[in-house]
């Protein structure tokens, strides 16, 4: 089961002819309702167990992603796998194949991707039950886990992250994001802690679920903003606490956001920045803020609003939720949950400006451009 890593497809075959001695699980059960994967993704023979036989490790939207140990060759034993698949019932069919494409998709695009902040992509075969898996590297969890689990288990009302565990998981979602928008020309679309994959020790980070990925268009403008592309501009999907004000339908254009105080994004924006307000590569940005935040609260952006009603909770999405104050050294992570979430897409930094900031540039400026400024004007570093 030795991967080799395929170039982009450049079609999506839905009956590629078999290849090899793995044509059987490329086949599909139901041609109508589900697709293989396409003929130069494909990996030796993967062999599945039924679902009732893996260890599931988590579930999802249409998905389960379960653990499968693989056996030892020639005595030398092997790393586990993820296998990731639709748990979608056969009878609700227009979910089933919406599920089967959105798997997919994520194939496709990791199968032409390897970087060490972006799950490493290992095989995606037809298993005998007609389900697509997609095989994955295995991580020790989540990042939304593990903040929930310190959660549990601490006492203490302050962050379960240390400044330094903040910055160690930012600068790896920062140069993942960057790797994606430049390299790419993707937009991630789901970006919250549980698409996060951690190590215990946090020197593991990796971003995960690319199915709802989309393309970007060149930069626009001297700010740099890069929209998604045209055809795909309604296909945004993002999870609902995590989404940008301008992925939000019929989202006015800016000005303030409902918890700034006093600062440039109270500012009207621009008649060309208005334009722009749409989903771009800067709602990457946003949703990545709110990880922070994540990490500096231990809480889930706006639920907490539930239990003033659904109307509250509704009315929040797509604004900046107000962070408790911080203790000093907490500073500069709050600097950058600040900038990546202003209101204005061309006010937030690109994910690879952040990066840069973050591997030994100074913190970003407070001002309506992402610009940093120069070293020695004050601000604290990273």
């Amino acid at each position: 089961m030795r991967a080799v890593v395929a170039s982009t497809p450049t079609s999506l075959n839905k009956t590629p002819p078999p290849q090899g001695g793995c044509g059987a699980l490329f086949t599909p059960a139901n041609p109508v309702a589900s697709f293989s994967p396409p003929s130069d993704v494909r990996r030796e023979s993967l062999l599945v167990p039924p679902s009732a036989n893996l260890l599931r490790l988590a579930k999802g939207s249409g998905v389960s992603v379960f653990r499968v140990d693989r056996s030892p060759v020639g005595g030398v034993l092997r790393s586990p796998w993820a296998i990731k698949k639709t748990d979608v019932s056969p009878v609700l069919m227009r979910e089933r194949r919406r599920v089967e494409r959105s798997l997919l998709h994520e194939t496709t695009m990791l199968s032409a991707m390897q970087h060490p902040h972006i799950i490493g992509f290992r095989a995606a075969q037809r298993a005998p039950d007609g389900q697509l898996c997609l095989a994955l590297e295995l991580c020790d969890g989540s990042l939304y886990s593990l903040l929930h689990e310190r959660q549990h288990l601490s006492t203490s009302e302050t962050s379960h992250f240390a400044p330094a565990e903040i910055f160690a998981v930012a600068r790896g979602v920062a140069s993942g994001l960057s790797y994606l928008h430049d390299h790419h020309s993707l937009l991630h679309g789901d970006i919250k802690s549980a698409n996060v994959l951690v190590s215990r020790a946090l020197d593991t980070i990796k971003l995960c679920d690319l199915g709802a990925s989309l393309a970007l268009a060149p930069a626009d403008g001297a700010n740099g903003v890069r929209l998604i592309c045209s055809p795909e501009r309604e296909m945004y999907e993002g999870t609902e606490p995590w989404r940008a004000p301008e992925t939000l339908e019929n989202a006015p254009p800016p000005p303030p956001d409902l918890h700034s105080s006093g600062e440039m994004d109270a500012v009207m924006a621009s008649p060309s920045e208005e334009a722009q307000f749409c989903a771009c590569d800067r709602s990457d940005v946003w949703a990545f803020g709110l990880v922070i935040w994540e990490m500096l609260t231990g809480d889930v952006p706006h639920t907490a609003l539930l239990r003033k009603g659904e109307a509250a909770y509704r009315a929040a999405i797509g604004t900046r939720p107000p962070l408790p104050p911080q203790p000093p050294d907490y500073g500069p992570a709050a600097q950058l949950f600040t900038e990546c979430t202003r209101r204005a897409p061309a006010h937030r930094p690109a994910a690879r400006q952040i990066h840069e900031w973050l591997h030994g540039g100074t913190a970003p400026a407070d001002s309506p451009t992402p610009t940093p400024p120069p070293c020695g004007v004050g601000m604290p570093t990273f």
